[in-house]
């Protein structure tokens, strides 16, 4: 299992011109990880998914050029501060598949880490206490597939958030209030609502003028929110997997940079035919 993750760290150098990824994989001794670890401390990016791990490496820390961290698919309760605040240049991390995790004093941590943008807390599958708003710096979150059927209220206060993924979360039932938390993000970008239970999209979509992406596949939408044009700067639109008739979609020629468009599956197989005579300069597909 060693021998394989220096293999990968070889050939992804061969044909990336990324950083290539310090990847250990199944390694069930603490040991051999760290001493890993301690001879690759110029590693920029390191992945230690799926090692079962419930301790914090200790020399991590001396990878103080790391920007890039994946501790995915382990058992960690909490973090130490010791360990995660000597990575100074840290923008990424993903602590997924750690169902044990204790959020609230993670958080606590995470927000003393400057420079972290990105955090990935994936298939957890436990609601998220309030404390995310202490990661002011945060760009990108990613809280899909945790059963969640609403977000902690302080998620408004993330004013720097370009990105957020709800995908596999029932919050259908409450998403008036969710558009009315999300309003608050300013800098809001890319906004993926894949497969929660959307009988209806409230005009609170309206609200989020600086989307340039929306995924709204495998729900139930019937209709789009005649506001939806108030997304002046949506690119990129995914409707696959909804009830969707040609009808609904003509308010889609009121926007004006849509580029990109992922049509329901229709029985109508002109539907994109038709369609492109209203949206001439948008690439589609099924």
């Amino acid at each position: 299992m060693l021998k394989y993750a220096f293999f990968i760290v070889a050939i992804s150098s061969l044909f990336s011109q990324e950083q290539p990824i310090l990847r250990i994989y199944g390694e069930r001794d603490l040991a051999k990880i760290e001493k890993i670890l301690y001879s690759n401390q110029q590693a920029t990016r390191v992945s230690l998914v799926g090692n079962d791990l419930k301790t914090f490496p200790k020399n991590l820390s001396y990878l103080t050029d790391l920007t890039e961290l994946n501790l995915a698919l382990n058992e960690f309760e909490n973090l130490p501060d010791s360990g995660l605040l000597s990575l100074n240049n840290l923008e990424q991390i993903n602590l997924s598949l750690n169902r044990n995790l204790n959020y609230e004093s993670t958080f606590a941590i995470l927000s003393r880490v400057q420079k972290l943008k990105t955090l990935e807390i994936y298939k957890n599958y436990q609601p998220i206490p309030p404390g995310l708003s202490n990661l002011s710096n945060l760009e990108a979150l990613d809280i899909s597939k945790n059963d969640l059927i609403s977000l902690p209220n302080d998620i408004s206060k993330l004013a720097k958030l370009k990105s957020l993924d709800l995908s596999d979360n029932p919050i259908g039932e409450n998403i008036v209030e969710i558009l009315s938390q999300l309003s608050e993000l300013k800098d809001l970008e890319r906004l993926v609502f894949e497969n929660c239970n959307l009988d209806s999209l409230s005009k609170g979509i309206g609200e989020l003028k600086g989307l340039t992406l929306l995924n709204l596949r495998q729900n139930r939408l019937t209709a789009l929110p005649s506001n939806l044009k108030e997304l002046s700067q949506l690119e990129t639109l995914i409707l696959s997997g909804n009830p969707l008739e040609y009808e609904d979609l003509l308010t889609l020629q009121h926007l004006p940079a849509l580029k990109y468009l992922t049509l329901p599956d229709h029985k109508d197989k002109n539907m994109r035919s038709r369609l492109r005579k209203v949206l001439p300069n948008c690439w589609m597909n099924y």
